[in-house]
């Protein structure tokens, strides 16, 4: 997505997009651990440069998506 830049009205513009998500599973945790555990995971991808996804495994664990 970085690669390709919008051009608007002789200016360009980068666009980004970096995601965080978790899974539910079926003993999951309640909404707000399920949202802090995305959240975490999108600050993960954030700090490793932007433009990629992570998966909140578990609270502490969390891994790339590719």
């Amino acid at each position: 997505m970085a690669k390709t830049p919008l051009h608007l009205n002789e200016k360009v513009i980068i666009i980004t997009a970096s995601f965080g998500v978790t899974e539910i599973r079926e003993n999951s945790d309640t909404l707000h651990i399920l949202l802090e555990q995305a959240d975490k995971a999108l600050y993960t991808s954030k700090e490793n440069g932007r433009n990629s996804a992570h998966l909140a495994i578990n609270d502490s664990f969390i891994i790339p998506v590719e």
